[in-house]
């Protein structure tokens, strides 16, 4: 076997200046460096490689993501913007012999690292810049992040923006998850955004929980800063966008209800992109537990136990924010009204016990009711629940 094996170190002596980051440029140089070449990665001082990060604005873990594309390479943190920091770097770009970028576009230029300035320090460098889309292109200016290419490579995106605790958000859910199954093989691609509402919903860790326990298979990108929120300028959850094979956001809609015309908004943008053979058909599915359809017999709001959208709470004690304070409820709950039994502690979105043998009274007209719970310091959380005619507990 010995004699089949070849040394592929065939680059060894060839330097390369890194700009890349992400997927698309770092995969092309760790394929140079495993031939070879030493490849130096330039990154940024304060945050580095954004793979270095699975979540926005957590501290760098340095995740399997990002050792898969930068394996074999040199680091070297410089800030680009700094005087020092670019001269030291077209040091590096004098005796290189590739450099490549994939930044946004007019990024490179800038920072005074286009082609024109570069091959001005260097003219035998090969120089070599990624885009997601080609010079001309109605898009060339533009970020080609997974979405957005797939749409402009034909593909239907559906975009589903909502979060783990908003019931409105859970119960179209079953319909979304089999639009993504029956309509895969015909170009469907299903996005979820989740987008926090409370603090609570911004933990990565709670957000990987709800997908495991909703059994979500589609890809959902969690954007706990709101850049995606902001990008598609929305308002609401649950939000529904249709985007068609040449990129463009067709269709929208808010809250639940109207899945047989969402439905056919899908296959109305397949037919115009040329698909044969379309199961012409509507989903119907029967969601369960939290996903189940709401009851026609609902007469009680969404309530919220905590200052800052909290209403008709009732008690003997006037609530107290942010201090622990010992409660009762009346002797009776008119309906829709709540109360609390116990030293609580309420803030601004919650309400934390402070000694055990607490109690939620919530007197309601509903089918169910969904309560969002979280364990105490020592991971545990005992919960009983009693119904009646009067009161909930």
């Amino acid at each position: 076997m010995s004699d089949s094996c070849q040394d592929v170190g065939f680059l060894a002596g060839y330097r390369v200046v890194d700009f890349t980051q992400f997927e698309a440029g770092p995969s092309c140089t760790e394929a140079l460096a495993w031939l070879g070449a030493e490849v130096v990665k330039i990154e940024n001082p304060k945050t580095g490689d954004p793979a270095r990060r699975v979540l926005s604005g957590t501290t760098p873990d340095d995740p399997w993501y990002f050792h898969m594309f930068n394996a074999n390479k040199k680091s070297l943190t410089v800030d680009l913007k700094a005087p020092k920091g670019l001269e030291l770097v077209k040091q590096m770009l004098k005796k290189a012999d590739v450099t490549i970028e994939n930044m946004a576009p007019g990024t490179i230029e800038r920072l005074g690292l286009g082609y024109d300035a570069v091959k001005a320090v260097n003219p035998s460098i090969i120089y070599c810049s990624i885009q997601g889309f080609g010079t001309g292109s109605p898009y060339e200016k533009g970020l080609a992040f997974d979405m957005i290419a797939q749409a402009a490579g034909g593909v239907i995106v559906r975009v589903d923006f909502w979060t783990y605790t908003c019931i409105n958000s859970l119960r179209p859910l079953p319909y979304v998850k089999a639009w993504a199954d029956k309509h895969k093989d015909a170009g469907l691609v299903v996005i979820g955004v989740h987008t926090p509402e409370f603090s609570v919903e911004k933990e990565r860790v709670n957000v990987e929980r709800a997908v495991r326990d909703l059994k979500v298979a589609f890809p959902v990108a969690i954007d706990s800063g709101y850049r995606i929120w902001e990008a598609f300028n929305n308002e609401y959850w649950p939000a529904l966008y249709f985007i068609d094979a040449k990129g463009r956001n067709r269709h929208h809609h808010f809250g639940e209800g109207q899945y047989v015309e969402a439905e056919r908004v899908l296959q109305d943008l397949f037919k115009e992109r040329g698909a044969g053979g379309l199961d012409e058909s509507t989903v119907r599915v029967t969601g369960e537990g939290v996903e189940a359809a709401a009851s026609a017999a609902v007469q009680s709001p969404e309530t919220y136990i905590g200052y800052g959208r909290g209403e008709r709470f009732a008690s003997p004690v006037r609530l107290a924010r942010g201090v622990p304070t010992t409660y009762r409820v009346p002797d009776r709950l008119a309906r829709n009204d709540w109360g609390l039994v116990g030293s609580w502690n309420i803030g601004p979105e919650s309400a934390l016990l402070e000694t055990a043998g607490g109690r939620i009274a919530f007197r309601f007209h509903s089918r169910d009711l969904h309560l969002v719970l979280a364990p105490g310091n020592d991971g545990r959380c005992s919960f009983q629940g009693e119904t009646g005619r009067r009161r909930a507990r």
